[in-house]
């Protein structure tokens, strides 16, 4: 057990009340009911934990497991129809974990393919054809309006090569 679950224990839950008054979260808590799975072991596939997300912020959440475990310091975090996140576990208190994100939202084997069609998409189906309609008709004399489609077109090959992992 943590250090923090023995004072609680000890001094009869004085320790955690005093925790509740004092607030050290530097992102705003906003409190949600969400499903969760909590993934843990080498390549996050060995064990499986339902939870409840009670509160989230910008950094972080509050999940509760429904009962005790003894959880490892890193996990990934599966929202129900959401992201996943990798996450830290910082304390813990019965069955419910505070946990911080480590780094942005993971992004599946299946949603990369999925945005690399998109980019695809986006670059077969519209822009070229937009372009070369701009070009054959010489942007309409004006300047302004090819250096518009000229910009257009530099942002949408930044965004299919993203989109597509190049």
């Amino acid at each position: 057990m943590l250090e923090h679950e023995y004072s609680w224990r000890e001094r009869g839950g004085a320790a955690l009340a005093n925790a509740v008054q004092m607030e050290r979260r530097a992102a705003t808590r906003i409190p949600v009911i969400k499903s969760a799975k909590l993934l843990l072991g080498n390549a996050y596939n060995e064990s499986v934990y339902n939870c409840l997300v009670l509160d989230e912020a910008a950094n972080g959440v509050l999940v509760d497991l429904g009962s005790i475990f003894v959880l490892p310091e890193e996990m990934v975090l599966q929202m129900a129809n959401g992201p996943s996140y990798r996450v830290r576990r910082c304390w813990s208190a019965g069955s419910k974990f505070g946990l911080e994100f480590i780094g942005g939202p993971l992004v599946s084997a299946e949603t990369g393919a999925k945005m690399a069609s998109l980019g695809r998409a986006v670059w077969t189906q519209a822009i070229p054809f937009v372009i070369a309609e701009l070009r054959s008709q010489r942007f309409f004399g004006r300047d302004d309006v090819r250096c518009v489609a000229e910009e257009a077109e530099a942002a949408y090959r930044k965004l299919e090569a993203k989109l597509t992992g190049n």
